[in-house]
């Protein structure tokens, strides 16, 4: 018996969905915090563990392809945290043990 094709239309619908009730649920002044915090910061370092850490990397990827100077806590390459910086923590629980340590550690 033949599969049926994925009905990919409906997933990005269901994404877009999701994107958009994300979106409504966003404290206005919390987006402007964190804006302000991203704006005024010297380099911006990310961090994040399994699939939200893939997620860090990406962001990370964006931030230095809008021309900001951004890091990923724990490469190779990446310089010691600094007056000045800011991170961003990525965690889908809130509770992951590496990320929760290292903004104990920066904070």
């Amino acid at each position: 018996m033949a599969e049926e094709p994925t009905p990919i239309p409906s997933f990005m619908l269901q994404m877009a969905e999701n994107i958009a009730a994300t979106a409504r649920s966003l404290d206005q002044k919390e987006v402007d915090g964190f804006l302000t915090e991203m704006l005024s910061a010297k380099r911006i370092y990310v961090t994040g563990a399994g699939r939200s850490g893939f997620v860090a990397k990406a962001f990370a990827m964006r931030l230095m392809h809008l021309g900001f100077e951004s890091y990923v806590v724990g490469e190779t390459v990446t310089p010691a945290f600094a007056a000045g910086d800011t991170l961003v923590a990525f965690s889908g629980s809130g509770e992951t043990t590496s990320v929760v340590d290292i903004c104990g550690i920066v904070k």
